[in-house]
């Protein structure tokens, strides 16, 4: 028999923060730290910040009265995400997938406690998957689309939580072009993230296209091709795979980048498609740990009795004995977001 308990949503708490998870790129490098908050609107406050002179003022006469830097506050509920699997009696009456040996002495319950634990691993995939893509579409576009579903799989309800209406530039030059600026472009990334921040960025993520530009470009080859030890340390490319998802690219010295190639895809229900969580022909300048992720209050009723949860992923499990059917379902309240919003710059290379 399993050591927890499949029908109590706080011991299952427990049992998927220890679950083995997917990879998570862009969540790993942007948004490492997690706030679990009780609180069913969030308050974000985003700052542009600016590099400013205390004034001179006579001797003993008083400080000048100094303005406060603008900021703009907005209220959020962290959009609820949610998936299920349920398990009815045809399920666990017959050989699921796996299942040794082939003539199987396997009981249905046995085969019901194997079936809840593959879905509950499969359904923390998808909630981790989802929360890359939210991460994803902040990282490239400065918001996040959330469409609501019904029970039946159709669109209820669409919003939009914008931070930047201005975040994706392009470049004057499109990359594909050999005589592209690339260098300048990428610099002028770093410098206004700089100048706006105060703090230097220290990676670069690139879509599938990219690398191929960066080797091929006739202002990244007039460094790194001439045999001069001075010129070397500028930039070094040495592509290599760290994961089946990310592609180490090399490291431009001169402005302190490195580079990555994110290869990861997803796929999407609504068109049936598979889908690259970062376009192939963008590029996102930004400092790592730069961003946020808040998991809001997951509110449940079970048995007529109404509780609240927090955590990043909250199992919820319940029956019908009508229907001779069990379901677990996942849950979770997430919202990733960039305090600085100028702490990421993101880059269309080609038109």
């Amino acid at each position: 028999m399993t050591p927890w308990n499949l029908t109590d949503t706080y011991s299952l708490i427990k049992v998927v923060e220890q679950f083995e998870l997917p990879t998570t790129f862009l969540q790993e490098v942007f948004f490492q730290q997690e706030v679990v908050t009780m609180q069913d609107v969030i308050s974000v406050e985003f700052i542009k910040k600016h590099r400013r002179l205390a004034p001179y003022i006579e001797r003993g006469s008083r400080g000048l009265n100094m303005s406060r830097e603008k900021s703009t506050v907005k209220d959020w509920r962290c959009p609820l995400i949610g998936a299920r699997r349920t398990i009815s009696l045809a399920d666990i009456s017959r050989r699921i997938v796996g299942e040794l040996p082939v003539i199987s002495t396997m009981t249905p319950e046995e085969r019901a406690l194997r079936m809840q634990t593959d879905d509950l691993k499969d359904l923390m995939n998808m909630l981790i998957n989802r929360r890359e893509e939210m991460a994803a579409e902040l990282l490239t576009t400065g918001a996040i689309e959330v469409r609501g579903f019904a029970d039946d799989g159709q669109v209820v309800d669409i919003q939009t939580i914008t931070f930047d209406a201005d975040w994706l530039t392009s470049v004057q030059t499109p990359w594909n072009n050999t005589s592209a600026t690339i260098y300048d472009d990428l610099k002028a990334a770093v410098e206004y993230i700089a100048e706006e921040t105060g703090s230097l960025p220290d990676i670069a993520i690139c879509g599938r296209n990219v690398e191929g530009y960066l080797l091929k470009n006739t202002q990244l080859k007039e460094w790194y091709a001439v045999q001069n030890r001075a010129n070397l340390t500028m930039m070094t490319f040495a592509p290599k795979y760290q994961s089946p998802n990310a592609r180490y690219i090399g490291s431009i010295n001169a402005l302190g980048l490195e580079l990555y190639n994110y290869l990861g895809t997803y796929f999407d229900d609504a068109t049936g498609t598979v889908k690259r969580y970062i376009p192939d022909d963008v590029v996102i300048v930004g400092t790592s740990g730069a961003g946020r992720m808040i998991y809001g209050r997951v509110d449940l009723a079970k048995d007529g009795v109404w509780s609240s949860y927090s955590g990043a992923n909250v199992p919820f499990y319940s029956h019908n004995n009508d229907n001779q059917t069990t379901s677990l379902t996942l849950y979770s309240r997430s919202l990733p977001i960039m305090e600085t919003i100028d702490s990421v710059r993101a880059l269309k290379v080609k038109e």
